[in-house]
């Protein structure tokens, strides 16, 4: 047994047998068959695990092949038989992994020399059996070729490439800095399965290539608006980095919130509710828009009122996660925002939860790096 399966047995073996055999692995039958209780006899089946991976990896080294077969079969011997089978069929699992993939912008032309950073796992994800990167051709392929049973791509990286990710043979698009999962089974949970991509048939990637980035603000917050049409400035101060509301109008803001509701409401969260948003020398406009990379010339209003009537509930809201775009300060401010309202999020305010994009120098260029 060499070094890796060393490995395999020690991660498999200490973080089930501790972590999941009291809540699933053992059966009243087999607690019979250990002494004391049951956290005594996990404690002496995890030392015993050590001392022989210890003497396992000692005899490895000094090349004592056939001492090594039975200290591996003692550990074995150590564990109850459903963890043995739980064993064997993560080892019995683990696939040769030959995957092409490829690179495309939003018009569908490939993306030479962006890089990829990628992982492979054995099953349920227990242990890292491959990483690495790999860089796309002229023609924006790659090529993974590793053994184990998920497949995790990271977003692509190059230098004009936005964080905006779009459907391709993904089920889902990207979001900036997750992961896509493939597994070499398809067991109906979500999970694509990585088998069948090949050079002639690659996993589509489809990115948002930008030009030229500029310098954008973007976060998210929690706006916390006192529940009384008092108008609050949704800016930027020295004394945060991200954007807050400001009680009161301040015209170097961009976007003026206010919010009413009624307070008979607050202990079944179903009374009426209003918010109003109003750009600063500006205007808004509802967008469905995904992949929001450039700000629109025109179409915008110059304010959003969103309103619910008592005896509806909060779950039927018409405030959530609604994208907008907007533009203020006579066109020198350009952004957009994914907002969702919580009018009875606490006694004292309401909620609104705002994530941003803003181009504060009048370019209406929205990409993130």
């Amino acid at each position: 047994m060499n070094k890796k399966n060393i490995k395999t047995y020690m991660v498999l073996l200490i973080f089930l047998v501790i972590c999941l055999a009291t809540a699933w692995y053992f059966t009243g039958d087999e607690i019979n068959q250990v002494e004391d209780t049951k956290e005594q006899a996990l404690e002496k089946v995890r030392q015993e695990i050590f001392r022989l991976s210890d003497e396992l990896e000692k005899a490895e080294k000094s090349g004592e092949e056939e001492k090594a077969k039975r200290i591996e079969k003692e550990i074995e011997g150590q564990l109850p038989e459903k963890l043995i089978n739980l064993v064997r069929l993560v080892k019995s699992n683990a696939f040769d992994l030959d995957f092409f993939g490829k690179v495309v912008d939003q018009h569908g032309e490939p993306v030479a020399n962006a890089k990829i950073n990628y992982s492979m796992t054995a099953m349920y994800q227990l242990e890292t059996t491959a990483r690495g990167v790999v860089e796309t051709d002229q023609f924006g392929m790659f090529n993974i070729k590793a053994s184990g049973y998920t497949l995790s791509l990271k977003m692509p990286e190059h230098p004009k490439l936005s964080n905006k990710y779009m459907p391709g043979t993904a089920k889902l698009p990207f979001e900036s800095g997750q992961s896509i999962l493939l597994e070499a089974n398809d067991h109906g949970r979500g999970v694509q399965s990585w088998e069948g991509y090949s050079k002639n048939n690659p996993y589509i990637i489809r990115a948002w290539r930008v030009e030229q980035f500029e310098n954008v603000l973007h976060g998210r917050t929690l706006l916390g608006l006192s529940p009384d049409n008092k108008v609050h400035t949704f800016i930027k101060t020295k004394q945060y980095s991200k954007l807050i509301a400001k009680s009161g109008v301040h015209p170097d803001g961009d976007l003026l919130i206010s919010c009413t509701r009624d307070p008979g409401g607050i202990e079944k969260k179903n009374g009426s509710w209003e918010v109003v948003i109003k750009a600063i020398d500006g205007g808004l406009q509802e967008t469905d828009d995904s992949y929001k990379i450039e700000a629109p010339v025109d179409g915008y209003h110059e304010t959003v009122i969103i309103s619910q009537d008592s005896g509806e509930s909060f779950g039927t809201s018409v405030l959530k996660n609604k994208y907008y775009y907007y533009t203020a300060r006579n066109g020198n401010a350009y952004g957009s925002l994914k907002i969702t309202y919580e009018p009875y999020l606490k006694k004292r305010y309401c909620g609104l939860y705002v994530d941003y994009i803003i181009n504060q120098n009048g370019s209406r260029n929205l990409a993130i790096k």
